[in-house]
């Protein structure tokens, strides 16, 4: 198991971990031990599903909404009805493809590589959903936030980082029990 916890996280590992420890775990496993290793695997799967990519891309999109809103527009206008009931608001259904589109702008042109191409691209994008999805407005993107504060400080990027905290945590945990690394 401690050769896998060294490669790279992914899906594949993750299964490999979970036949280890199933066979292990019934044989040779106290309860500290099992909590321990259980552990480990919740949160080497949360840590799986992580995509660099989309998680900046939920940052910018949160990040767009919030500009739009300091600017009176409300982003949540589109009616949901349920037989003939209003029971919601949401995000009108072409706003749904921005994560995608800003995703693709963070994978094609890295901003720690060239932030200036990335940021005019992102941009563009948030001027082109406004005027599509909501109106002319001519909003400032970034004034206030530089692109990687945007991108370090949103929501969904702490929580991630805890994320990630908590595994290296589970993990050290994990190796500190000698039974699995004879």
């Amino acid at each position: 198991m401690k050769r896998i916890l060294e490669d790279e996280n992914s899906w594949k590992n993750y299964k490999l971990l979970i036949e280890i420890a199933k066979e292990y775990n019934s044989k040779y496993l106290n309860k500290k031990e099992q909590i321990i290793v259980d552990t480990l695997l919740s949160t080497y799967r949360e840590v799986c599903s992580y995509d660099y990519e989309f998680v900046c891309a939920q940052s910018l999109f949160s990040y767009f909404c919030y500009e739009l809103e300091k600017n009176g527009i409300d982003t949540k206008h589109v009616p949901i009805y349920i037989e003939d009931e209003l029971v919601d608001v949401d995000f009108p259904p072409d706003l749904l493809y921005m994560r995608d589109d800003l995703a693709n702008v963070i994978k094609f042109n890295p901003p720690k590589y060239d932030e200036n191409i990335c940021l005019e691209k992102i941009k563009s994008i948030f001027k082109s959903y406004c005027k599509n999805c909501f109106n002319d407005a001519d909003i400032s993107f970034f004034d206030d936030f530089d692109l990687n504060k945007v991108l370090k400080n949103a929501k969904n990027r702490t929580e991630w980082d805890d994320k990630f905290s908590k595994y290296k945590e589970a993990k050290n945990k994990f190796l500190a029990l000698k039974d699995f690394l004879k």
